[in-house]
């Protein structure tokens, strides 16, 4: 699967785009919503329009039906005087729309014997569904009833209606005159129509809108249907009368029917792919500026990461971009202060590297050699090997140092001992009184700061064969026998330089060293080294390293310890310091080895 590497294309992927599918989906759903509303009013306003119509015809028969049922005697008992059942006749023949009035009997009705004659009609029957005339010249509706007489039919009523009476109205409609528009009856004879095509039946065309609309019309009184296109070519909508056993039914094109739905589409859709357009061309420019922003920050990190620090970059928002331009600028001043300090620090790292011993020592009877490594760019470890001019290379004083703490202030204390160490190890006197003059004088600078530092200072004379040390505060040194596997500490009394300036050292000796023997100084962050457990590695792992590698050389011993050291810490960083010198005692040099 393809994941988009650049920010601009995640901002397409994740943000433009859902943004641009909801608006679509929101979209669609509200326009599907507000069609089919509109939809459901056009349809409710379609049937009230035909319901109107249908209930104007209605409302020009329901008189008429009416007054040939209150031709009836209310009394029912004698039958209906001769006198009101003309009177009745003739009235009915007045109402508006009624053409005329034709009284038929199936023999000589006794109706028209005198008044007291017990053949007078008792009542009219019910009035027959309207029939429809359709004669070019004379189209007309009939209402029959029966005149009964002893519950046996003796003659009819026929009562001839104007049919332009009935549906003027409906005709003068201008849905009439714009659409395709018909009464029907309810076996969907077409009883007019609005068109001039001569047709006798809905739906004799084939036209599948007419035929659903014939078949719908036979389960309801009114209703309204249409193609399933969207606009569709015709709708169509139908109510049935109540006085009369027909139906309004009007076809129209559903674009001009639905125009206004039509036009809404349009609209919706057109100012709805406007918005969209809007919205993602909106959030494109507010992400555009954002990945620009980024996009400078991102070249300005390169030109910092290049070496160049003059790439101030200019700040004109005051958002979370701003806010990062802003911290950007502020990291590049500070980068170029830690640079800057960073050079110093390496610099200051080269001096003091360059002041402690670059290489191991080899002397006659003795071989020294020595390592610090520290945990920052500078330290407050030491250790350094001095020679006696005046003793022609029979001694030489081998130190290891550690100030408390670490870093700049460590590193300058340390200069400060060695300067006062080697100057006044360059004058007469041993070297308890070495130890105390140079504690005096580094006691007056460290007085107020609450600095110290440990030291083991060790002389050794090789044509006497004999160690002679003073312990400043500083773990004693091991002297390892091979012949024999033992370890011997060199121990004595003494306090760290720059504590107490009345502080009175003594002078310890070890006689008597033999060929083999080996010597190692160290400072503390040698034992103390913790691992990811929290395990220190003590100097019990130190004692078996040096028996285990007793025979290899004393620069090889040096590496070996200190790199089971970084072992053993694994994935701890050093905290400390580490400082470690190695001597071992021979029997002399050849002449290719002696030091010219």
């Amino acid at each position: 699967m393809m994941y988009p590497k650049s920010l601009q294309q995640r901002l397409a992927l994740f943000i433009l785009l859902p943004v641009c599918l909801l608006l679509v989906l929101m979209g669609v759903a509200g326009f599907v919503y507000t069609r089919e509303k509109l939809i459901s009013e056009w349809r409710v306003a379609t049937i009230l329009q035909l319901q109107l119509a249908a209930h104007r015809v209605d409302m020009l028969l329901a008189p008429v039906k009416h007054q040939i049922t209150s031709i009836n005697n209310d009394d029912g008992a004698e039958g209906i005087p001769k006198e009101v059942f003309d009177w009745s006749l003739a009235r009915l023949a007045q109402q508006r729309g009624v053409e005329r009035v034709i009284l038929s009997w199936l023999h000589t009705p006794s109706i028209r014997q005198p008044e007291n004659d017990s053949s007078r009609p008792e009542r009219i029957d019910h009035i027959t569904e309207p029939h429809f005339s359709n004669f070019v010249e004379d189209r007309s509706i009939s209402l029959i009833s029966q005149v009964m007489k002893d519950r046996t039919p003796v003659g009819q009523i026929e009562v001839v209606l104007s049919y332009e009476y009935l549906i003027q109205d409906m005709i003068h409609s201008g849905w009439w005159r714009s659409s395709k528009a018909f009464l029907v009856d309810d076996s969907g004879k077409i009883l007019i129509s609005a068109n001039a095509a001569d047709r006798e039946w809905l739906g004799e065309t084939g036209d599948p809108l007419e035929i659903k609309t014939r078949q719908a019309m036979q389960t309801s009184a009114s209703g309204t249907l249409m193609d399933d296109d969207m606009p569709p070519d015709e709708v169509c909508g139908y109510f049935r009368l109540e006085e009369a056993p027909w139906a309004v039914v009007m076809i129209a094109p559903g674009r001009k029917i639905l125009a206004p739905v039509t036009r809404f589409q349009y609209g919706y859709v057109s100012i709805a792919i406007v918005f969209v357009i809007l919205i993602l061309v909106l959030i494109r420019v507010v992400a555009g500026r954002s990945v620009a922003t980024i996009r400078a920050v991102s070249r300005a990190a390169k030109t910092v990461a290049g070496g160049n620090y003059d790439c101030c970059m200019e700040n004109g928002r005051e958002d979370e971009l701003g806010e990062l331009v802003r911290s950007f600028n502020a990291m590049v001043s500070q980068l170029q202060e830690r640079i800057r300090l960073k050079e110093a620090m390496d610099l200051a790292m080269e001096v003091q590297q360059s002041l402690l011993p670059g290489a191991s020592l080899r002397l006659d009877g003795i071989e020294i050699a020595g390592r610090s490594l520290y945990c920052e760019e500078t330290g407050g470890d030491y250790f350094d090997f001095l020679m006696s001019a005046e003793t022609h290379g029979r001694k030489v004083s081998v130190i290891v140092g550690d100030v408390v703490g670490h870093g700049i202030s460590a590193a300058l204390l340390m200069t400060t001992v060695r300067a006062l160490l080697r100057c006044r190890l360059s004058l007469p006197g041993g070297l308890a009184e070495v130890m105390g003059d140079v504690n005096r004088l580094l006691c007056e600078d460290t007085e107020s700061s609450g600095s110290f530092m440990t030291i083991l200072c060790v002389m050794f004379d090789m044509e006497k064969r004999e160690a002679q040390w003073v312990r400043a505060g500083h773990d004693p040194g091991l002297l390892y026998d091979p012949s024999d596997g033992s370890f011997l500490e060199l121990s004595g009394s003494g306090m760290a330089l720059g504590i107490d300036k009345d502080c009175i050292y003594e002078a310890n000796s070890r006689k008597n060293l033999r060929s083999g023997q080996l010597l190692l100084f160290g400072t503390d962050g040698i034992w103390e080294a913790r691992n990811d457990h929290g395990e220190m590695f003590g100097k019990k792992r130190l004692m078996d390293l040096i028996r285990s590698n007793a025979d290899a050389g004393v620069e090889d011993l040096v590496d070996i310890i200190i790199r089971n050291v970084r072992e053993f810490q694994q994935s701890v960083r050093q905290e400390d310091d580490i400082t470690l010198v190695a001597i071992r005692i021979n029997d002399g040099l050849t002449e290719e080895e002696q030091v010219p």
